[in-house]
């Protein structure tokens, strides 16, 4: 029989409410302790097995990119940051001359 994590958590909530009756005559405790525990174990594994479900997507690196987009050819692709200084070095050129091209 399969129960929903709403269920489990209601008959949970049940036994320990049962467990917790001041009556020492109305139920076996350790019987109760038992399901109690056993229903608890059963909570956890599906929340577990949820959890693992999550896992699915893609993680990102501080820039963004997952490893599949950096991996080129069988190749991990590193942008050095001597080749990213010289594409700024050279847009910040390119705005110069622009900005000179307007001053004429």
């Amino acid at each position: 029989m399969q129960l929903t994590l709403k269920e489990l958590n209601e008959i949970y909530y049940c036994l320990d409410k049962v467990l917790n009756l001041d009556e020492p005559n109305m139920a076996n405790k350790e019987l109760i302790s038992q399901l109690k525990t056993k229903v608890w174990d059963e909570i956890d594994m599906i929340e577990y097995e949820g959890q693992s479900n999550d896992d699915d997507e893609p993680e990102y690196d501080s820039a963004g990119f997952t490893e599949d987009d950096r991996i080129v050819n069988g190749q991990y692709r590193v942008i050095s940051n001597a080749d990213a200084d010289e594409d700024y070095k050279a847009s910040l050129q390119q705005d110069e001359q622009r900005y000179e091209n307007q001053q004429k």
